[in-house]
């Protein structure tokens, strides 16, 4: 069952780090549900590339390059999932194996260096550690960081990812190395609001 719902992420390479000092909270009130996160400090936003992207986020000039994203996919074929039902989907563990095969669909080069546990806003998701490719008009383009995927109703897809970026895996690990501390505090800082709100 786990496999099932990760066929669904179609994740766009946004990746990105935070700085230390964290400036004022973003609320993001576009559909499918709301949503805030406090940026890094200095972090300029973009205009998200797809319309399942709904924050992107990039680091200030002159440090090494770097993206974050949130991105929402509502799938009507999981609606039907409770959000107990959605919570205990994603306390299963995926593997690295199968992580990076779901990747691989996507993107090049995939390795995926180790899974485990992450809660987003209090519900339970999967973390991958990892380093792919994509191919751009400027050539093959690196991203090694970190990605969560989680789920919640009404049949929503939350895919939030941070890492570094280069026009060769040295430059996106230099990259990674750079900001990783902070990566790790994007990707437990988002907060989705109820329905209602």
């Amino acid at each position: 069952m786990n496999r099932f719902y990760f066929i669904y992420l179609l994740f766009i390479i946004s990746l990105g780090p935070i700085t230390n000092a964290f400036c004022a909270e973003f609320v993001i009130k576009t559909p499918p549900r709301p949503f805030s996160v406090v940026p890094p400090n200095g972090w300029v936003k973009k205009n998200p590339s797809t319309g399942n992207s709904k924050l992107l986020i990039s680091s200030p000039p002159n440090t090494p390059y770097a993206e974050c994203c949130v991105i929402v996919q509502h799938h009507k074929s999981l609606e039907f999932l409770n959000q107990t039902q959605f919570d205990i989907l994603n306390s299963e563990r995926t593997s690295p194996k199968e992580f990076a095969q779901q990747l691989s669909s996507t993107f090049n080069n995939v390795e995926v260096f180790s899974t485990g546990a992450v809660n987003l806003s209090g519900h339970p998701g999967n973390l991958a550690n990892y380093l792919y490719s994509v191919g751009t008009e400027k050539g093959e383009m690196w991203a090694r960081g970190f990605m969560s995927v989680t789920g919640t109703t009404p049949g929503l897809i939350w895919s939030i990812g941070c890492g570094g970026l280069g026009q060769t895996p040295e430059d996106a690990k230099k990259s990674f190395t750079y900001w990783q501390l902070e990566f790790g505090r994007f990707l437990t800082n988002v907060k989705i609001f109820p329905l209602d709100h």
